[in-house]
């Protein structure tokens, strides 16, 4: 599963990733709406998200 930084992440509730992040995984990864990702907030917290949509560079993820 790709993993993504996605500081301050709040289980159940929706979040946009960095804009760095956000083109590694629409770009690079070619992910899509839907897709399960891992998320990590660099404090040893990670969970499991859904990419709930993708505008432009805006990526935005739920952690579940």
């Amino acid at each position: 599963m790709h993993r993504f930084y996605a500081p301050g992440f709040v289980l159940d509730h929706d979040i946009a990733l960095p804009e760095d992040e956000a083109h590694h995984l629409t770009k690079v990864m070619r992910l899509k709406a839907g897709d399960l990702v891992a998320v990590f907030d660099g404090h040893g917290h990670e969970a499991v998200a859904c990419v709930k949509a993708i505008a432009g560079k805006r990526v935005t993820v739920k952690a579940v």
